[in-house]
C-alpha cells in the first residue's frame, strides 16, 4: 500500500498521527510498519490520576476484531514511536486503521476517523535474467515477487545477483530496472561479485491497471555500456 496517514486530533495540545505502510502477508494476513507521533498536554500520571496519557494505534480486517498497539506518552512534548506488527483478515479483505487517545476524565479512549486501505494484491512470482560472455562472462538473475501496492502503486521484493564467471580487468555493475507504460525506467544498481546475492524491496507508482515491466542487465558493453536481457511484463491483480 502506498504511504498511508491516520490522524487523531481533539485539541491543539492533544493529537496523534501515524504515517507508514500496510502490506499483505498472504491472502489472510497483513503487516504494518511506520511512525506514530503523539502529544498530550493533559495533566495525568499514575501518581495523580492512576493512569498515564496514552495513544493507541488500532488495526483490523473488515470482519476481524480491532487490535491495539498502545504506548504511554511521556511529558507534554511530542513522543515518537517506531511501530510494526500485523493481524488477521478474511481472504482478500481490506484493512482498517484508526488512532485513539485516553482523553476522557476517567481515562477512556476516544478515536479518530477510520481509514480503510487495500494492502495490495497477491504476489506474482517472476525470474528475469541476463547473460554475457564479454569480459570474462557475467550472469545476472532476479528471483522474486511483484504485486500491486494499491491501485496506483507496485512493490518488488526478491533477490538479485550479478556473478562474474572469470576474473576481469574491468569493474562491472549489474542493475534491476522497473517501469510501467506511463513511467520512465528506474534502476537499482550493484557491483558484480564472484558470488552471493542482494535482497531488494522497491515501491513504485503507476496509473491504475497498468502492468509492470522488469529488466536486468550489466555494464558489459564497450567502455562499460549497459546491456540487458529480455523484458519481463507482469499483470498486477488487486485480488
Amino acid at each position: 500500500m502506498p504511504k498511508v496517514k491516520v490522524e487523531f486530533r481533539e485539541t491543539s495540545g492533544v493529537h496523534a498521527t501515524f504515517e507508514g505502510h500496510v502490506d499483505p502477508n498472504g491472502d489472510e494476513r497483513y503487516t504494518y510498519e511506520g511512525t506514530l507521533k503523539a502529544t498530550s498536554q493533559l495533566a495525568r500520571s499514575m501518581e495523580t490520576t492512576g493512569f498515564n496519557n496514552a495513544v493507541q494505534f488500532c488495526h483490523s480486517g473488515d470482519s476481524t476484531p480491532w487490535r491495539e498497539d498502545t504506548h504511554d506518552i511521556q511529558g507534554h512534548d511530542e513522543n515518537t514511536f517506531t511501530i510494526s506488527g500485523g493481524g488477521d483478515r478474511a481472504k482478500g479483505e481490506d484493512v482498517e486503521l484508526r488512532i485513539g487517545m485516553n482523553t476522557t476524565y476517567s481515562g477512556g479512549y476516544k478515536y479518530g476517523d477510520k481509514v480503510t486501505v487495500h494492502p495490495g494484491g497477491p504476489d506474482q512470482w517472476i525470474t528475469a535474467t541476463f547473460h554475457s560472455d564479454t569480459n570474462g562472462g557475467v550472469d545476472v538473475t532476479f528471483n522474486g515477487a511483484v504485486r500491486s501496492d494499491g491501485p496506483t502503486g507496485y512493490a518488488i521484493k526478491g533477490s538479485i545477483s550479478g556473478i562474474e564467471q572469470a576474473a576481469s580487468n574491468f569493474g562491472q555493475q549489474f542493475t534491476l530496472g522497473h517501469c510501467t507504460a506511463s513511467t520512465s525506467w528506474q534502476y537499482e544498481t550493484h557491483e558484480v561479485t564472484r558470488g552471493g546475492s542482494t535482497n531488494v524491496f522497491i515501491r513504485g507508482e503507476r496509473k491504475e491497471g497498468e502492468d509492470l515491466q522488469i529488466i536486468v542487465g550489466a555494464s558489459t558493453g564497450t567502455f562499460g555500456a549497459w546491456q540487458y536481457g529480455d523484458t519481463v511484463t507482469t499483470k498486477l491483480p488487486e485480488n
